[in-house]
């Protein structure tokens, strides 16, 4: 599942406290509607687009769109008809940038999240998620040439 929309699964929220967040070990890269947003940062609607208005103007987004916001067209069954349906979903980084930009607890809980991982990223130089990474050959693959890669680098040193 390397894009997958968001559903209750795919990022779980849990309501803590405090509140934590897990993203599913099958996911690749994660895409979110304006309806899922709403929902997953319990946010209104208005708050949401004004977010993501802004959002939209990061100069990141503006240079490649392409990569932050999607197009999609599906047919949904209604009660005894189908419903063409046609709607924008917005990459993770588009997520994350939106967390800052919203005032509800749960956006102010996935900012801290955001800011912990970093932390660690900045603190060891890495984060390592064992069972993502066993999760997917592709991520194991990438976790073994950077590891070969890193080697590499230390027996270089005198």
């Amino acid at each position: 599942m390397p894009n997958e929309l968001y559903d209750s699964s795919t990022i779980k929220k849990n309501m803590g406290p405090p509140i934590t967040f897990t993203i599913n070990c099958n996911v690749d890269t994660l895409w979110m509607n304006q309806t899922s947003l709403c929902e997953f940062f319990e946010t209104p609607f208005k708050e949401l687009i004004q977010g993501l208005t802004q959002c939209l103007e990061h100069p990141t987004i503006l240079a490649s769109k392409e990569n932050h916001l999607r197009r999609i067209s599906y047919v949904k069954k209604a009660s005894s008809s189908l419903e063409s349906i046609q709607e924008t979903q917005y990459s993770f980084f588009v997520i994350c940038l939106l967390a800052f930009k919203l005032d509800s607890v749960v956006a102010k809980a996935f900012q801290t999240w955001i800011i912990n991982t970093q932390l660690q990223v900045t603190k060891n130089g890495f984060i390592l998620d064992k069972q993502r990474i066993l999760n997917s050959e592709k991520r194991l693959k990438r976790f073994k040439n950077q590891s070969k890669k890193l080697n590499t680098l230390s027996n270089d040193q005198p």
